[in-house]
């Protein structure tokens, strides 16, 4: 099998990927730097089963070139867009973002004080995203005052995004440091790590409430791809919480069991090169 790996997304933990791939016998590529910078594909690895795990932007250049290979990619934007996973995931899942309502981010200036007060209180949070995957702003909180309209209007992040993409809007939760990030292939969890904006927190076992909701989301009705990750958290009240699904092959590894989940992501690579996996 080849992989394509890409330094940014494994960061201290490149070395131990390279080595639990040289000990399964596979072929390895390692990719840094801008997508410009990066090297193209060798014609050796058309012909087995291939799999990317890279930045965004390398991802979105893959298939553009499409190279021939398969599976190659577990990436398909348009899954990852809250609007269109939200309606997909089961009322027995508590997900962060459940109360939603989306808008375009050219009307966020619009909005007027009885529509934010439909949303939040006065004094609350509103909490906003943008609906897809690809992050083209940082999620932020505004408080329901006398400034909220103005703050909208005047927020930076807006200044070059296009007035059609659009965002999510939803009450604010106040949500723990430490959330999970967990590996979901055909219905089965194969890794999991805690991480953290300020701080990377060490590998450790995950709680009974985090993996409950984890093995829910592996046996939804619909799944986004044959291997995706769905990140939870627990908010300071002590409920578990869908935040988002994102792929596979564009997602951080942190410090996941390498060991583990490299040789369970091989498994359905295979046997989707092989025609053997089941939808």
């Amino acid at each position: 099998m080849f992989w394509r790996l890409h330094k940014a997304i494994f960061a201290e933990q490149m070395d131990k990927a390279l080595d639990v791939i040289k000990q399964l016998g596979d072929t390895c590529q390692v990719v840094s730097g801008t997508p410009s910078q990066l090297a193209e594909v060798p014609f050796y690895s058309i012909a087995q089963p291939t799999l990317a795990i890279t930045t965004l932007q390398d991802a979105q250049r893959l298939i553009r070139k499409d190279y021939p290979s398969t599976p190659w990619l577990f990436f398909n934007n348009n899954n990852y867009k809250v609007s269109f996973w939200l309606p997909r995931i089961d009322n027995n899942i508590p997900t962060l973002n459940r109360e939603a309502l989306f808008l375009p981010v050219g009307l966020l200036r619009n909005l007027t004080s009885n529509q934010v007060d439909r949303i939040v209180a006065k004094g609350e949070k509103l909490f906003i995203k943008p609906d897809t995957g690809n992050k083209i702003f940082t999620g932020f909180s505004i408080t329901n005052d006398d400034n909220f309209l103005e703050s909208v209007k005047n927020h930076l992040m807006f200044a070059h995004i296009e007035p059609e993409e659009m965002c999510v809007l939803s009450p604010h939760k106040d949500i723990e440091d430490i959330e999970w990030r967990f590996w979901i292939a055909e219905g089965k969890i194969i890794g999991y790590t805690p991480y953290a904006w300020e701080t990377e927190p060490e590998f450790q076992t995950a709680p009974e409430n985090i993996l409950k909701v984890a093995e829910a989301m592996a046996k939804n009705s619909w799944q986004p791809d044959y291997i995706y990750v769905a990140d939870f958290c627990t908010t300071k009240i002590g409920e578990v919480m869908l935040i988002e699904i994102n792929a596979a092959s564009t997602s951080g590894i942190y410090n996941a069991q390498l060991d583990k989940l490299l040789p369970a992501m091989r498994a359905t690579c295979i046997k989707e090169f092989e025609g053997t996996i089941e939808d």
